[in-house]
């Protein structure tokens, strides 16, 4: 869709994010996902906590490559459906919220984006950022590492 300025000239579609993905730190392990819209689709990759750098931003990268910007019909889902609480092996979903860390992740022309918070928190409005170049997969896992540490430093002082 091409909106048209009182010109004549063709202004291009808004897009936020050239690509979106998602992370979450629960147990010692890394969730990773892919997004369609605002959606998470497909199978999450599972990595241990205790991976590479590489290893880790590589997944990444590989789960923003497969965002789709048309979100999926949900409307018929329930919270226990969530693959990544199905993986997790906790009990609730409650449970894995309450004790998970949820990082959104996005591509910029060649950044990516990193905003870290736990997943359950009074203030959902507040998160740590960092941002790294896209073409650094070991840069990329580092990243999201330290950004996760400055988060629970803000969890731990109460202003998270």
């Amino acid at each position: 869709m091409r909106l048209f300025t009182g010109s004549g000239q063709a202004k291009e579609d808004y897009v936020q994010y050239q690509a979106k993905a998602r992370l979450y730190l629960h147990s010692c392990r890394y969730f990773v996902t892919s997004v369609a819209g605002i959606s998470e689709y497909g199978e999450p990759s599972l990595l241990a906590g205790t991976c590479e750098d590489e290893r880790l931003g590589e997944a990444v990268l590989d789960h923003l490559r497969q965002y789709r910007g048309d979100a999926p019909d949900n409307s018929g889902a329930k919270l226990t459906d969530w693959r990544v609480y199905q993986l997790s092996g906790s009990r609730s979903v409650k449970g894995f919220e309450a004790e998970a860390w949820h990082v959104d992740l996005a591509r910029m022309n060649s950044a990516i984006l990193v905003w870290a918070r736990p997943r359950v928190t009074s203030k959902q409005h507040l998160a740590a950022y960092g941002d790294c170049n896209r073409h650094d997969a070991k840069a990329v896992g580092e990243v999201i590492r330290q950004t996760l540490d400055c988060a629970a430093i803000l969890r731990d002082s109460g202003a998270l």
